[in-house]
């Protein structure tokens, strides 16, 4: 075998197209890839066979190696027999002869159509990837401004139904103010009575000694004796023994006031955002005297407080919570039963349990207690909001509230609660 040949035959064997042309582009040899990608077209222009052209291509690799004498490396298009569009990455280079003329060019084709494709679908990937970016944080800001909104709606629905509870407690804290309010009224009114016989008294009492000590025939006994007359007709005695009374009742209706006043402030700090450390013992009994109009008539109140430690909380939150159960534990109950209240430390928790001697709730609906709207009640009767903020609250504490209940028998809500001492 000639080394011409031989030579061939490695060219032949490699799957970049290989050709080799003159001074005047005109092809001298192609391997066998660059015959199976554009025909056998040897002795004829490298222009008009590989591009289909009349004259020399522009950015030529060939014509760039004829003109600097050095390889260069070029990317070019180019049509198949087939029409179809290819794209080459082209290394081309001048051949010289032993005197160091310019002979001829060389040139490497390989053909890189599939790597462009890949490069042209990383772009277009690229774009659509930055699409969809720009679209997530569209969405993004979207879902920010949504939970922004979420949390607006959430707080103005809390203070709704702050507003609904308090309103709903309203007669009966107005009846429980009315009450003291009455005999304190009405003892004033009897103070103010007494205040004018005493004065009416000591008017004629002085009228007496003033008289006595001009008709100087009165006897100090008859003196005294109009006196003690006027002491008699004006209830003197009386209204002494009375008064200290009188006062004693008063302070009392006062200092009850003062106390329902002071339990419906402690029971209305929704509004407060600041968690504090508090007992919830303490909660429950603020809520409880809140509520007790509402329950007293329906049922008898047991509780049952255990030793709890503070932690720290919204205390007008969870007494909201508190309330809800109660209002909701009288409301179940149609006559007269029972609601006992329970507290508890479990390990690092504390518990508490509202249960009833009510209608309980049906196994078909006990699921669906804690969604937002859903109630039982009558229309105009409930917002069916209650259950739902409750358990928001308690989840927000990092707690769970779980209820059973047996129909004709009655419910149990019990609400678990970690211990915290730091935020």
């Amino acid at each position: 075998m000639t080394h011409f040949s031989l030579h061939k035959q490695v060219l032949d064997t490699l799957p970049d197209g290989v050709t080799i042309q003159d001074k005047d582009f005109n092809i001298i040899y192609q391997n066998h890839a660059m015959t199976q990608a554009f025909g056998s077209q040897a002795g004829t222009k490298c222009y008009t066979t590989y591009e289909g052209r009349e004259r020399i291509c522009e950015g030529c690799g060939i014509l760039k190696a004829f003109e600097t004498g050095h390889p260069t490396t070029v990317h070019r298009t180019a049509l198949t027999e087939d029409g179809k569009v290819t794209h080459w990455e082209n290394s081309c280079f001048p051949l010289f002869d032993e005197a160091g003329n310019m002979i001829a060019g060389v040139e490497v084709c390989r053909d890189v159509t599939h790597r462009v494709a890949l490069a042209e679908e990383v772009r277009v990937r690229s774009i659509e990837l930055g699409q969809l970016n720009d679209q997530l944080k569209r969405k993004t800001a979207e879902l920010e401004n949504a939970y922004e909104e979420l949390k607006m709606a959430h707080s103005r629905m809390l203070q709704q139904e702050k507003l609904a509870s308090i309103g709903q407690l309203a007669a009966g804290v107005a009846h429980e103010i009315n009450n003291p309010l009455a005999f304190v009224i009405s003892n004033l009114c009897t103070l103010s009575e007494y205040a004018k016989k005493v004065l009416s008294f000591l008017h004629a009492q002085e009228e007496t000694i003033r008289s006595s000590s001009v008709a100087s025939s009165a006897t100090a006994t008859d003196l005294l004796v109009q006196i003690e007359r006027q002491r008699q007709l004006s209830g003197i005695d009386y209204i002494l023994g009375d008064i200290e009374q009188i006062i004693a009742e008063s302070l009392d209706g006062g200092d009850r006031m003062k106390q329902i006043v002071q339990n419906l402030r402690n029971f209305a700090r929704l509004d407060e955002c600041e968690l504090k450390m508090s007992n919830l013992n303490q909660g429950l009994e603020s809520t409880l005297k809140i509520v007790w109009n509402e329950l007293q008539p329906k049922a008898t109140i047991t509780t049952h407080y255990g030793d709890l430690p503070e932690t720290l909380c919204n205390t007008g939150q969870l007494n909201l919570v508190f309330m809800n159960l109660l209002l909701n534990a009288a409301q179940a109950i149609e006559q007269q039963g029972r609601i006992e209240i329970k507290t508890e430390r479990e390990g690092e928790h504390i518990v508490i349990e509202v249960t009833d001697t009510g209608c309980g709730i049906p196994a078909e609906i006990i699921h669906r207690i804690f969604e937002p709207f859903f109630t039982t009640k009558d229309v105009n009767a409930g917002t069916g909001l209650g259950l739902s903020i409750a358990f928001d609250i308690v989840h927000k504490h990092g707690g769970e509230i779980l209820v059973q209940s047996r129909p004709g028998e009655g419910s149990t809500f019990r609400i678990r609660l970690p211990i915290r001492t730091e935020h």
